[in-house]
């Protein structure tokens, strides 16, 4: 997780979920999809966490522990579902904070466990604390530049 900048493609080789339970990524999915990111692209364990993983202490601290390149929160379960009804399963994921970035607590407080953004957390903490707002754009910022690498490669993938 230490040499990843956001925008960078993740294309995993398995996923380890919060439990440290790996579970495999279709091989040949996985060549394809690589071989056709038609970019650099960092392969490896992915691992999926419960709770963001905000600070660069708690990043290094999780690379240590799973030796992880990259964390999420959804694909381990995405994964075991697909595994579970006998379908084959690939993982493209982009990075939107490196491993030095911390994630402000304020900003990790307006997304549930489920992704939803609390709108009146959101809505209050413009009013409250507007400086926060240059740090919600530069993630929004991050995110996009992500998404719009794993679009590339879903894309190529498809057409």
């Amino acid at each position: 997780m230490g040499s990843l900048k956001p925008g960078d493609l993740v294309i995993p080789d398995r996923v380890i979920d919060a439990a440290g339970e790996p579970h495999a990524i279709a091989p040949a999915h996985h060549r394809v999809a690589v071989a056709g990111a038609g970019a650099a692209v960092c392969t490896g364990s992915l691992v999926t966490t419960r709770e963001i993983v905000a600070t660069p202490e708690a990043k290094a601290a999780l690379f240590a522990a799973s030796g992880a390149v990259a964390a999420d929160m959804e694909s381990a379960v995405l994964v075991a579902r697909a595994a579970a009804a006998g379908c084959p399963a690939l993982v493209v994921r982009a990075v939107s904070d490196s491993a030095r970035q911390s994630l402000p607590p304020e900003l990790t407080r307006l997304v549930t466990p489920e992704g939803r953004l609390r709108l009146a957390r959101t809505l209050a903490m413009t009013v409250t604390r507007p400086a926060t707002l240059q740090g919600a754009l530069e993630l929004r910022r991050r995110t996009h530049q992500a998404l719009r690498a794993v679009a590339r490669v879903l894309a190529a993938l498809i057409g």
